[in-house]
């Protein structure tokens, strides 16, 4: 393989990159930046984002009563491993989760479900240690930017949960399981605001619960989004979920709007991103992000996100020519 010119950026990188035939362009994908139309094309009467958040309108949206407790970020941790906090100044990381963000942002426009809660968005991997909670992170961070947004950061992973260890405030025992089965009934009351970031909330995985992909599958998930949908106005919700080895990526694909499965350079092979994209199957819109890829690895930078998004419909979707940037 020959490397890229220099002068290029990371997506422009990524371009190149596919040209050579390493990773080749997926069916579908996010659509080419054009001219927005109406929001109200897209965004159905009752659920989703505000429609004027997409059409000029920029007064600020009033804040609704949120969780029970405020948390603050644990800032030697998230500098050690370049979580982008405010002040931050890790400027092409930053650059790359925006790019990630005006597609995300576009995409959900323009496939809002006809549903009375928030647009989801699930994050996952095919295996362990492929960045995901370092995606999910960073991509709540980015999308809080967006001041007429409320980010709800919910922590999916309830076999190995890792999300409290950002936050200097620890992890709280309530959670995620605990509303699924029911032991608290409202979730605002394991909703905590970022001391920090107020458009930008957490709620940390709960309890163990051994029936908790049975249970992301029911209908009580489902009931909760309406919850917090009902809470906050214009609220985005990003799901840190566990690698598809586990159960509950599948489960919860059939409750959200969008998925994004990141792929570690030199880690999952092309059978199992086949594999992870079959369990993905129930969710109708499934990107990739192309994570720690060596080639464009800086000096003291351990992730980089060159990307190529690919997005399918159900069990149609194609990665027979997907190459995770080996060489």
């Amino acid at each position: 393989m020959t490397d890229a010119p220099p002068g290029l950026n990371l997506i422009q990188r990524a371009m190149q990159f596919d040209a050579t035939g390493s990773v080749e362009h997926l069916h579908g994908g996010f659509p080419e930046a054009r001219q927005a139309e109406p929001a109200s094309k897209y965004l159905p009467p009752h659920g989703g984002l505000d429609p004027r958040r997409f059409a000029g309108d920029s007064e600020p949206i009033e804040m609704e009563r949120i969780g029970p407790s405020q948390i603050e970020f644990n800032p030697g941790r998230c500098r050690d491993e370049k979580i982008l906090l405010p002040g931050n100044l890790e400027l092409e990381t930053r650059n790359e989760f925006r790019t990630i963000k005006r597609r995300l942002l576009l995409a959900l426009r323009e496939n809002q479900p006809e549903v009375d809660y928030p647009p989801v968005v699930l994050i996952t991997s095919a295996r362990p240690e492929e960045g995901k909670t370092f995606t999910a992170l960073n991509l709540a961070l980015t999308l809080a930017d967006e001041r007429d947004l409320h980010i709800l950061l919910i922590e999916g992973d309830v076999v190995s949960p890792s999300l409290s260890r950002y936050f200097s405030t620890g992890r709280t025992r309530e959670g995620l399981t605990d509303l699924l089965n029911e032991s608290i009934q409202s979730a605002t009351d394991v909703v905590h605001q970022c001391a920090e970031i107020p458009n930008l909330s957490v709620m940390f995985a709960g309890n163990p619960e051994p029936r908790a992909s049975e249970l992301m599958a029911s209908p009580r998930m489902p009931e909760i989004l309406v919850q917090l949908h009902r809470t906050y106005r214009n609220l985005v919700v990003i799901v840190d979920c566990s690698p598809v080895i586990s159960p509950e990526p599948a489960a919860l694909a059939g409750h959200v709007t969008h998925t994004i499965l990141v792929v570690a350079a030199e880690q999952s092979s092309r059978l199992e991103l086949r594999d992870a994209l079959e369990h993905l199957a129930a969710c109708q819109r499934v990107s990739l992000v192309f994570n720690k890829s060596p080639r464009w690895r800086k000096k003291g930078s351990y992730y980089q996100y060159g990307y190529r998004y690919g997005a399918a419909s159900g069990a149609n979707q194609n990665v027979a020519d997907l190459d995770a940037g080996t060489s």
